[in-house]
């Protein structure tokens, strides 16, 4: 058993650390990708990492090399981990849905965008962090009232955009241009209510998903965790 679970546990390792080289080099790639072309915008390093997207993934990224640090320590880590581990899944989960739902009729120019890149940015990156967190060793409850610390990037980032965009003329996403948009700022203000509850929905239902125990057979691969994290992250 213990060969099995030592096994289990490095491909865990493996797959989190491999994921996380695909996510740097699909963002390296489509960053010198475009930087090619708007190689002459000003602040376009500025401009690129403002992307929802960018953000998320870079976070993913960084969450998947601590999930592997402490899977090969044969620790859940600290009931923080649990909560940025649940509040990546959000974003990324977000970035998905969000990237391929109707209303985002006005779609990135794809001569700039590299298409594998593209993909693993929108919809495999985002897809393995779901099924890690949902399946993988390691998850601890997070508790409800993180409701609020998980909301706090997303809020702040449509803060930053809608504040900044007018300023330098450029917005991220075409569909909070009010320029492009059916009705100007009115339906600007619509998306963003729409998209703000809906990330507070997938927040809720990750923190409710963190709870339920995890199936048999990857449960019994959990190590113990201290009383005092489970008060903290239950």
């Amino acid at each position: 058993m213990d060969s099995v679970e030592s096994s289990a546990r490095v491909t865990l390792v493996v797959i989190r650390i491999s994921m996380a080289v695909l996510i740097v080099a699909a963002l390296v790639s489509q960053f010198i990708f475009t930087w090619q072309i708007y190689a002459r915008v000003p602040r376009y390093f500025v401009k690129y990492c403002s992307f929802f997207t960018v953000q998320s993934n870079l976070m993913a990224c960084g969450c998947l090399l601590l999930g592997a640090w402490y899977a090969l320590r044969r620790s859940p880590g600290p009931a923080q981990f649990a909560v940025l581990r649940c509040a990546v899944t959000v974003y990324m989960v977000v970035t998905s849905v969000v990237y391929h739902m109707p209303f985002n009729v006005i779609t990135l120019d794809q001569p700039v965008t590299v298409t594998w890149a593209n993909t693993v940015l929108h919809l495999i990156a985002p897809a393995y962090l779901l099924v890690d967190f949902l399946l993988a060793p390691g998850r601890t409850h997070v508790r409800w009232n993180r409701f609020w610390i998980i909301m706090t990037f997303p809020v702040g980032w449509i803060i930053y955009t809608m504040v900044r965009a007018p300023l330098v003329d450029w917005y991220p996403y075409p569909f909070l241009n009010p320029r492009f948009a059916q009705d100007g700022n009115l339906s600007v203000a619509e998306y963003l209510v729409v998209i703000a509850l809906f990330i507070a929905v997938v927040d809720l239902a990750m923190i409710g998903l963190s709870r339920l125990p995890l199936p048999w057979r990857l449960r019994s691969t959990v190590p113990a965790v201290s009383r005092a994290e489970v008060r903290f992250g239950s």
